[in-house]
C-alpha cells in the first residue's frame, strides 16, 4: 500500500512540475509577445512622425524653391534694367543725360 502511494505521489509530483513547467513557459512566450507587440506599436508610432516630418520637410522645399525662382527673376529684372540704362546712356550723348537726370 505505501508501494502505490509512493507512486502515486511520485506521479502526481512529475505531472504536476511538467504542468508547472509548461505553464511558466506559455507565460514567457505571452510576455514576450506582450513586449513584440509594444515595441512594433512603438515603430508604427515613429514611423507616421517620421511621414508627417517628411511631409514638412517637402512642403519647405517647396515653399524655398518657389522663393528661389522669385529671387531669379528678381535678379534677371535687375540685371535687364541695368543694360536698358547702359544702353540708354551709350546712345544718348552725355550733356542730355545729365541734363535729363536734373
Amino acid at each position: 500500500m505505501k508501494n502505490i502511494f509512493l507512486r502515486f505521489l511520485l506521479f502526481i509530483a512529475t505531472t504536476s512540475m511538467t504542468f508547472g513547467s509548461f505553464a511558466n513557459e506559455g507565460l514567457n512566450v505571452d510576455l514576450a509577445i506582450l513586449k513584440i507587440n509594444k515595441e512594433v506599436k512603438s515603430l508604427n508610432n515613429e514611423i507616421l512622425s517620421l511621414k508627417d516630418e517628411i511631409e514638412v520637410l517637402r512642403e519647405n522645399q517647396r515653399l524655398n524653391s518657389e522663393k528661389i525662382a522669385e529671387l531669379l527673376q528678381m535678379i534677371e529684372l535687375s540685371q535687364i534694367k541695368q543694360r536698358t540704362i547702359n544702353q540708354i546712356s551709350r546712345s544718348k550723348p552725355k550733356h542730355s543725360v545729365v541734363s535729363t537726370i536734373q
